[in-house]
């Protein structure tokens, strides 16, 4: 499994680094995971996916991590030394797009494969469809991690790397013969709730215990903080006060609030669904860190292939890096160990399972996968 990674942020180095990495006598895919500030020249981009004779997957990102640190510039390249199988699903917000139909003529021949990873656009609707529809597709026995690709704005924009070239609105399902273990964690606490979603379209709740969302939300977050939203604008208390679905034996599974819509409605990074109850989440810096150390011992814990060969991958909800500011680079310490390579990325939302647990998109979660190392 070789890897290379390019900071110099430009096409020459892009290029270069990618031409090193399939050269190798072993490379059967490539996982390639860049920053969003690079900008690279479109054409002579997708000129270089396009020609690349392995397997490409993978995204751009608000940043990247490798090797115990955190790039804002710069781009990384995985080689993979076993087979990989990617799966292209393109308009992925388009409602007659039927991904029930597109998987199941598609995935027959991958089910024997270990791991998958999935990388989708985070500006995109039907998220959540996608995870039901793999689901169905695979079942719950496979390990899954990925994360959504994309920009802070949350414009949609060309952020998926494949062998078609840049995409947007769509999906990238890679199907690894490798080994794997994954850990989920976020170390978010419930502090009011729960509280019915009695009223809800797509990412959009309209109101909780039939009164209006925002209106909930706003009062229970100023009694617990003695902060005004008013005073300081949505997201700069929303991003300390995300939202928790209940789920039976299991960690809750975090939303985040995005902004008010109408009617006084919460619009939310994720679907969320009406009868579900939530409860408002708070959380500090420790027990954020804490939570990160735990996901990366469950994925140790679960991991079944040899303890001497493997490599950690750490897909951190963007918005975890956002709320812990400097103190991000304690949570990377968390789950970076010397005798063990780290790669990941600061994702627009995390996707994953551990062969036990539904498939999800995360929202301010932390998934940590531990991937075999040929």
């Amino acid at each position: 499994m070789r890897t290379e990674m390019d900071s110099s942020g430009t096409l020459i180095g892009f290029e270069r680094r990618l031409n090193e990495v399939t050269s190798s006598g072993n490379c059967q895919g490539v996982l390639v995971l860049s920053c969003d500030a690079d900008q690279l020249p479109l054409f002579e981009l997708n000129l270089i996916l396009k020609t690349t004779l392995v397997p490409v997957f993978g995204g751009t990102f608000p940043s990247i991590i490798y090797g115990g640190r955190r790039f804002k510039q710069g781009t990384l390249f995985v080689g993979l030394p076993r087979p990989v199988t990617v799966l292209t699903i393109p308009q992925l917000s388009d409602e007659s797009t039927d991904f029930d139909a597109i998987l199941a003529s598609r995935t027959a021949d991958c089910k024997d494969m270990k791991t998958m990873m999935v990388f989708v656009d985070g500006s995109s609707e039907r998220i959540g469809a996608l995870m039901n529809s793999l689901v169905n597709a695979v079942g719950l026995e496979m390990n899954c991690l990925g994360g959504g690709a994309g920009f802070l704005s949350k414009q949609r924009r060309l952020c998926l790397f494949s062998n078609e070239g840049l995409l947007e609105d769509a999906a990238l399902v890679a199907f690894l013969d490798l080994e794997s273990g994954i850990g989920v964690s976020h170390g978010w606490e419930p502090i009011r709730g729960p509280f019915q979603v009695t009223e809800s379209v797509g990412n959009i709740i309209k109101s909780l215990d039939w009164e209006p969302a925002f209106q909930v939300y706003k009062a229970a977050i100023e009694a617990h903080s003695g902060r005004s939203f008013e005073e300081e604008g949505f997201y700069g208390i929303s991003k300390s006060y995300p939202l928790g679905i209940t789920r039976m034996g299991i960690e809750r599974l975090v939303r985040d609030p995005l902004r008010v819509g109408a009617d006084n409605s919460l619009v939310c990074a994720g679907e969320v669904l009406q009868g579900v109850f939530v409860d408002i989440l708070h959380g500090k810096a420790d027990s954020l860190i804490t939570a990160a150390s735990r996901a990366c011992a469950l994925g140790n814990m679960a991991f079944k292939g040899s303890a001497e060969r493997k490599v950690t991958v750490l897909m951190d909800c963007v918005s975890r890096l956002l709320f812990l500011g400097d103190r991000f680079r304690e949570e990377i310490h968390a789950v970076h160990s010397r005798r063990q390579p780290l790669i990941g990325a600061c994702t627009i939302g995390s996707i994953a399972n551990g062969g036990n647990d539904y498939l999800e998109y995360l929202n301010k979660t932390a998934v940590v996968g531990v991937l075999e190392r040929p």
